[in-house]
């Protein structure tokens, strides 16, 4: 991912750093990586923070748990949760299902047709398909 949205503008005489691109522009993968990351800061006050998510996180019930979980499984190739995360494709909370999805997919290299943005009907399609993938 890029993150090449601020660029140098020439002011008079002055060089300023400003926001090139606006944030519907910014794509929705920026816009939900960033709304996550102020979910996680929100919770992440409360009691311990996410930073100390342990991937064990991905069966509690915090989403910003889940998400801090789901990454930290995926970055150390922990395929205990695999089952886990695959009913968390269907989770109502669409931060939870792209997580859900990154992780699984930097796991195995294949998303089998998966978007997050897809409406519950296609994405119970492709969750069925995931079930069938991991011989669940």
């Amino acid at each position: 991912m890029k993150f090449d949205y601020l660029i140098k503008k020439k002011v008079t005489n002055e060089s300023r750093w400003v926001l090139g691109n606006s944030w519907w522009e910014m794509g929705s993968s920026s816009l939900l990586l960033i709304l996550a990351v102020v979910q996680l800061a929100v919770v992440g006050g409360c009691g311990r923070g996410v930073h100390e998510a342990e991937v064990s996180d991905i069966e509690g019930k915090y989403p910003a748990f889940q998400a801090a979980a789901m990454y930290k499984a995926a970055k150390e190739d922990n395929r205990e949760y695999l089952a886990r995360q695959v009913e968390l494709l269907g989770d109502d909370d669409a931060a939870v299902r792209f997580y859900a999805i990154m992780s699984l997919k930097k796991m195995t290299g294949t998303d089998n047709g998966y978007n997050y943005r897809y409406d519950a009907v296609r994405r119970r399609e492709a969750i069925e398909r995931w079930k069938e993938w991991i011989g669940q």
